[in-house]
């Protein structure tokens, strides 16, 4: 695929994942993992920059997993979990 289309040919699939999940009643996220996976499939490519920001998500992502964890929760039941991994 030409890569001057494929920003294109990206959003519009973004756009029409939003568009089915609003209809289905699914999760958008649902609905882009289908839609990456059909359009690999079809020959697309990824270009540095999608790169660039799928790393750049996966680290937020798991930045704001790690900062909603109660530390003092984890405090009290430290001994309880402790327990079920040994």
């Amino acid at each position: 695929m030409q890569a001057d289309i494929m920003p294109l040919v990206a959003g519009s699939l973004i756009l029409l994942s939003s568009i089915i999940s609003l209809e289905l009643g699914l999760s958008v996220a649902i609905i882009e993992i289908i839609m990456g996976t059909i359009a690999g499939n079809l020959g697309m490519k990824p270009e540095a920059w999608m790169l660039y920001l799928a790393s750049f998500g996966g680290i937020i992502l798991t930045f704001l997993a790690g900062a909603e964890i109660d530390i003092q929760m984890m405090k009290e039941k430290f001994k309880e979990s402790f327990k079920l991994i040994s």
